[in-house]
């Protein structure tokens, strides 16, 4: 008997996508296949679409919700499977995806397969290597990077980290990626080679349109991480609060992986100075180097930004950059 795979797609007025995106899925011809629609109200053309193709959903719905993890909360209420990812209504499945998953998760020992993505845009196309598990758990914590669509997960291992953060509207990947392997570490990541997906870069997308979010959304879970891992940990807290407008309470695991906390705090030490130094904020730089200084952190990153602003004029250092 193959797995049952449940596929959710979260959709909002993306008509002119959608039809391609509900094709990728039930074109896979997989015989154990759960997909569910959450639509938010959309006005456009995107409920014809989906009655068009409602005899083959397990359930479909469109009102109005809280946004993309609302609308993904939403479907998981209605999944039965053993493997679970969501589709957004502008990204596909390439062919054979779900059969090739069946093999995998056949392993009871994989609780994630993570594959490769096509990106493609207005007839160009170009494949990306996909999620980044790196050797090092603390920077998994800090820099974790998931490529969402070709990302796949054993509902059995998901389900602890539910319900999708709906804080989030950028990074609720993220924050399931660096939850699961707080919780669990890196052992049951099968990290694959093969194109699993392929996701649309397009004038609306949130990827495309607004990646000052990205980054705010970031920090804020940077900082929740920081917090959970150590949380008598203060030294950054007023160069933090610069990067973060408003505090949110994350919902993460106990942590079961080892963390060496000198490591982790120094990565951060070097992502403050280094997002400080692209804003040109010299003066945020200089108050980290002089806490990173009495706390004897000391990294490459912030030995050079050290020697570049008491070497080097700031007019003639901006200049340079500004070149």
């Amino acid at each position: 008997m193959k797995p049952k795979i449940s596929i959710v797609t979260p959709s909002f007025n993306q008509g002119q996508f959608i039809e391609e995106t509900i094709c990728s899925v039930l074109d896979q011809k997989y015989s154990n296949l759960e997909y569910i629609v959450i639509d938010g109200g959309s006005t456009d053309n995107t409920i014809h679409v989906i009655k068009k193709y409602e005899k083959f959903l397990k359930y479909w719905v469109s009102e109005p919700d809280n946004g993309q993890s609302d609308a993904i909360n939403k479907g998981i209420s209605y999944c039965t499977g053993d493997v679970f990812n969501w589709l957004n209504s502008d990204d596909l499945l390439e062919s054979e995806t779900l059969h090739y998953l069946a093999e995998r998760f056949d392993d009871p020992n994989i609780d994630i397969v993570s594959g490769r993505e096509l990106y493609f845009e207005d007839g160009q196309e170009q494949v990306r290597n996909g999620s980044i598990v790196y050797s090092q758990i603390e920077k998994n914590l800090l820099h974790g990077v998931i490529y969402q669509p070709s990302t796949f997960w054993r509902m059995e291992a998901l389900k602890p980290l539910l319900p999708i953060g709906v804080q989030f509207h950028y990074l609720m990947d993220t924050h399931l990626w660096i939850s699961y392997i707080m919780g669990n570490g890196l052992s049951k990541i099968d990290k694959v080679d093969k194109v699993l997906a392929r996701f649309r870069l397009h004038a609306e997308s949130k990827t495309v349109g607004l990646p000052a979010e990205f980054i705010k959304e970031r920090w804020k879970l940077r900082m929740g991480v920081m917090k959970h891992v150590l949380p008598e940990f203060t030294l950054f807290d007023q160069l933090l609060s610069e990067k973060i407008t408003k505090h949110i309470d994350l919902k993460l695991p106990d942590v079961k992986v080892k963390v060496n906390h000198e490591r982790l705090v120094s990565m951060l030490a070097d992502e403050l100075c280094y997002d400080f130094y692209k804003e040109f904020d010299y003066q945020s730089i200089r108050k980290l180097m002089k806490l990173a200084i009495e706390e004897k952190i000391f990294t490459t990153r912030l030995f050079q930004y050290y020697l570049r602003l008491n070497l080097i004029p700031k007019q003639i250092l901006n200049w340079l950059r500004n070149g």
